[in-house]
């Protein structure tokens, strides 16, 4: 995996609580550039994120649309996932999945959105 973000907010939750580091960190990674976490005055943390936009897909694999109960109107895909794209919430809200169908996509993920 590039990137994860619940590790990279984790270790700075450590560092700037258990190890009293001041209130800025630079993560340096090798597939996503430096990331840098700072605490603010409300004692919350804030990072950047990589930008990993997605681009359209023109040919969808066939285990993702086998894998969800509708049809997305779109398909996306970047380094880490394939996002499939609804009108709206409420049908997201209403797709299911068949997980056996996704994991054959690993080591992407899948992400369910809307427009």
């Amino acid at each position: 995996i590039d990137f994860c973000g619940h590790a990279t907010l984790a270790s700075a939750h450590v560092l700037f609580n258990e190890f009293s580091v001041e209130n800025q960190i630079e993560f340096i990674t090798q597939e996503v550039g430096n990331l840098n976490v700072i605490l603010n005055v409300e004692n919350d943390i804030e990072m950047t994120f990589p930008n990993q936009k997605p681009e359209v897909v023109s040919i969808i694999p066939t285990q993702l649309l086998s894998g969800l109960s509708k049809e997305p109107i779109e398909v996306l895909k970047n380094r880490q996932a394939y996002f499939a794209v609804f009108a709206n919430e409420q049908e997201v809200l209403d797709v299911s999945y068949i997980s056996e169908q996704l994991k054959q996509l690993a080591p992407l993920d899948v992400v369910v959105t809307a427009k």
